[in-house]
């Protein structure tokens, strides 16, 4: 096996495709390696913390860290296998999967959940701490100290971190899990690890991430049966159901849309839903995300239901963040429907060609790379990237499924997925055939032939 200095030095004369893809495969077994290492080292330190520790403490945990595994590590042995693919005009798609993998790892490092997320309820407190009275600047210079002691809800904070830490030990290998399943694909060969998923269980580790994530936001996790009105929730409605799949792919089509919604209601009406409960306030207006998983038993498919209380999909920030793509020449056409790619050409020379676009196409192009990163930004002040969604589009296609975007009448946006139980395994006519089931069932639902009830 060569080692990663070796593939530094590729001659490009004579590279091919399949060399780069080999590469990429062998270089991510040994980053996932490095990242559960690291999540076990970090959890071993962590969990010698003494009670009354402080943020400085939690900042030389992290160098610590960074030291023993040298944080550089992880991208250096990928990045050239990119700039491999660059000078073969290979690019394309993986680039924008390049920078979905980063998205998705971003939000799912120890250190950020152990760090960012428990100095964020640390600042709340101390904003209501020093409100009355006290000065800008010396609230400032209050919130830059690191060396006060931890808080009952800091200590909370870690111990709920360390809950999830297995959880989090495996999912921090799911972006780097469907970029190697990627690789197989595009070297012709199924890939590697096709098993059966337990639906319910994943679905419910993915929920506590992002409860951890968005700490600030205070959600809890309910069912149908155990609603809490009064607070921020993530509903799970979900039966028994296992599907023959890649994990990776179905984590990340979960944590996306999950993600997403959770990101939208923060940003948007939620406020700081932790800091009113500490001080004993009730929410004017409390937000959930529900997620429910059905199976359809005759035409053997899952659907995967994600929606949320927010502002909805805007057809009018869709259009104009499309304005913007097109002006600089990014979009990506490849997997829209003939009649949407021609409405948008002709949109640069007839001003009424875009009037073609039934409301679905608009609600569709919201999967396109960085397009729904630029109306989150416009409409709420937060930074997105925008590969969230597309993401999703892309992995659903993979598996022989799709997405669809659209608004409910009384809430916010609704997504809905529709994946094969076992697409992977079969032969490319049996494929073909799936596709167009698939396709079907897409169509039925949006006629609502096949009805779509979420939880009240």
């Amino acid at each position: 096996m060569r080692k990663p200095e070796d593939l530094h030095n590729e001659d490009t004369a004579e590279d091919s495709m399949e060399a780069i893809f080999s590469d990429l495969k062998r270089e991510l077994k040994l980053v996932v390696e490095r990242e559960r290492e690291k999540c076990e080292f970090l959890t071993k330190l962590a969990s010698e913390l003494p009670l009354d520790f402080t943020m400085q403490d939690l900042f030389c945990l992290r160098d610590v860290a960074d030291e023993e595994f040298d944080q550089d590590e992880r991208t250096l042995s990928i990045t050239p296998l990119i700039n491999r693919l660059h000078k073969m005009g290979e690019i394309g798609e993986l680039s924008t999967m390049i920078a979905f993998l980063g998205h998705d790892v971003d939000h799912l490092t120890y250190e950020r959940l152990l760090l960012d997320y428990i100095a964020q309820r640390r600042n709340i407190r101390l904003r209501e701490q020093l409100k009355a009275g006290v000065k800008d600047d010396e609230m400032g210079m209050e919130m830059e100290r690191n060396d006060l002691p931890s808080h009952p809800d800091d200590v909370e904070a870690l111990r709920a971190a360390f809950d999830i830490t297995p959880q989090l030990a495996k999912q921090i290998e799911y972006p780097y899990g469907f970029l190697k399943t990627y690789a197989e694909m595009q070297l012709g060969s199924e890939p590697e690890e096709i098993e059966i998923i337990n639906l319910k269980e994943l679905v419910g580790a993915t929920a506590h991430t992002v409860q951890l994530r968005y700490m600030a936001d205070d959600y809890v996790i309910t069912t149908p049966e155990t609603l809490r009105p009064d607070r921020n929730q993530i509903i799970l409605d979900l039966e028994e159901a296992k599907i023959t799949s890649n994990t990776p792919m179905m984590w990340s089509i979960f944590h996306n849309l999950v993600g997403n919604a959770a990101k939208e209601l923060s940003c948007s009406a939620s406020g700081d839903a932790y800091r009113k409960r500490v001080n004993g306030e009730g929410l004017k207006k409390t937000n959930s995300i529900k997620i429910k998983v059905e199976q359809l038993a005759e035409q053997d498919v899952t659907l995967i239901h994600v929606s949320d209380t927010g502002q909805g999909l805007s057809a009018d920030e869709i259009m104009n963040s499309v304005k913007i793509m097109l002006k600089k020449n990014m979009i990506d056409e490849s997997g829209l429907k003939v009649s949407v790619r021609q409405a948008l050409r002709g949109w640069k020379n007839n001003h009424y060609a875009i009037r073609s676009l039934r409301m679905g196409d608009v609600y569709d192009l919201a999967g396109l790379s960085r397009v729904s990163g630029f109306s989150t930004r416009e409409r709420t002040g937060s930074d997105s990237s925008g590969l969230g969604l597309w993401g999703v589009n892309f992995l659903a296609k993979q598996m022989g499924g799709g997405i669809i975007p659209t608004n409910t009448l009384d809430q916010g946006a609704l997504f809905t997925v529709v994946i094969p139980n076992n697409y992977f395994s079969k032969g490319d006519v049996q494929k073909a055939e799936i596709l167009d089931l698939t396709a079907k069932i897409r169509a039925q639902i949006e006629s609502g032939e096949i009805p779509v009830k979420l939880a009240a």
